[in-house]
Order: C-alpha cells, then structure tokens, then sequence
C-alpha cells in the first residue's frame, strides 16, 4: 500500500500557534487599555478662577461711573441740550439705576411710600425733590442744584 499523503512534523505548527497566541495576547491588552481610558476622565486644562470681587471696589466703580453720567447731564443742562422737566426725569432714572445696582432692589418703578419703607431716606429724599419738576408740565426747577444733591448721595452711598 502506498501513502500518497506527506505527513507533517508535529513542530511545523508552532509558528502558527505562536502567531495566533501573540495576536490574542495583543487584542486582550487593546481592550483593557481601552477600557482603562474610559475610565479616566480626560485630563483638561483648568481655567483659572475669576478674581474674587471686591465689593467696596465694585461699589467705587458704581459711584464714579454715575458721577460721570450725571455730570454729563449737568453739561447738557448747561447747554440747552435737555429742558428742566426732562432732566428731572433722567436724574429721577439715573439715581433709580444706582440704587438699583448698589442695592439689588428694583426701585425704578417704586413710589415715594414704597422708598420710603425700603429704608432709603436720601433717595427718598431726592427722589421727592424731582417729582414735582418731573411730572408737572411748566413747573420749572433748579436741575443743577438736584443734580448737585445727587451726586453727594452718591459719593456718600453705603
């Protein structure tokens, strides 16, 4: 009987066999690496933190830029550029504004009763003195004196 099939020795599979072992040892260690990484949130930079705010400092800023606003409105009294009634009306918004700033309450729309129970006595104050030149048509008043007067109850705000 003749043997028409070569056999093999049993040591020419080991090259296979290794190549197989070393590719799954491979994808093994893929796939816990990509596991790992997962689960290690990605490394950002960090932003630095904002200074903290100074309030005195944010107040100060507060204080100069409507000192600034209402010397602007005093200039364009001097000039003719806004009646009498028409800067008591900005002067009434403007220190509105910066109590509403300083002190987070929304007082533009209050009364003179509401300002008075908020506890603001110099606003209160001011606020009074303009309405009357505010609301009544050809009631002239003395705008650079209130402008004056709102100026020192800015410079001197808490």
């Amino acid at each position: 009987m003749q043997v028409t099939v070569n056999l093999q020795s049993n040591y020419s599979y080991i090259p296979m066999v290794l190549l197989f072992l070393g590719a799954l040892v491979l994808i093994v260690l893929l796939i816990i690496w990509a596991a790992k990484e997962k689960r290690q949130p990605k490394k950002t930079k960090k932003e630095p933190l904002p200074a903290p705010v100074n309030p005195r400092s944010r107040a100060m800023e507060l204080k100069r830029t409507y000192d600034r606003k209402l010397a602007q409105l005093e200039e364009d009294c001097e000039k003719g550029a806004v009646s009498e009634r028409k800067a008591y009306q900005k002067l009434s918004a403007l220190v509105r504004s910066f109590a509403h700033e300083m002190t987070g309450i929304k007082v533009s729309n209050y009364t003179l009763q509401e300002l008075r129970q908020a506890g603001m006595p110099q606003l209160t104050t001011l606020i009074e003195e303009c309405y009357v030149p505010e609301f009544a048509p050809g009631n002239e008043g003395q705008a650079k004196e209130a402008i004056k007067k709102a100026r020192k109850v800015i410079a001197e705000w808490i």
